[in-house]
């Protein structure tokens, strides 16, 4: 994973851009930083360092971010297996929010948790219009990202 915005701004970064010498931290330029340093990179640069540098560090945490969705989404799936539609979705919901916010809206994991969702719903058989009305307002939305992202 290729880090190409400055941890400090948040900028795009020129190839060539500085970084923190002990663990490779890239910044758009000397004042972002001196920044980032008193805003806490002191703390976490041994860390990062250990980590096996800023790229390989922050890869192998998105990797274990999604690894837990992952495991959230499995269960779903073994709940949906055992006829437990209602409690696949209450788990899928709550998982589908928290993935949303350190994923992103369009992260393959959060788009596999949205279809989960779908199934769930249709399968648990709506009880009440708002619920049917809730089911094809995530169908929609799900093919709508899924068409997005996936072309």
């Amino acid at each position: 994973m290729i880090l190409t915005t400055c941890a400090a701004c948040a900028a795009p970064l020129a190839h060539n851009a500085p970084r923190c010498v002990r663990c490779w931290t890239r910044y758009c330029d000397a004042t972002c930083q001196h920044d980032h340093w008193r805003r806490g990179h002191k703390q976490m640069c041994k860390k990062i360092h250990r980590g096996g540098n800023a790229e390989q560090y922050n890869a192998n945490k998105k990797y274990k971010e999604a690894n837990r969705f992952i495991a959230a989404l499995n269960l779903s799936v073994s709940l949906m297996h055992n006829f437990e539609h209602a409690e696949a979705c209450v788990l899928t919901r709550k998982t589908i929010s928290a993935a949303v916010l350190e994923l992103g809206e369009d992260h393959e994991t959060t788009l596999l948790l949205r279809h989960q969702l779908c199934q769930g719903l249709i399968r648990g058989g709506a009880q009440t219009r708002d619920d049917i009305a809730d089911a094809l307002e995530s169908i929609i939305d799900a093919f709508k990202r899924f068409q997005r992202v996936f072309g």
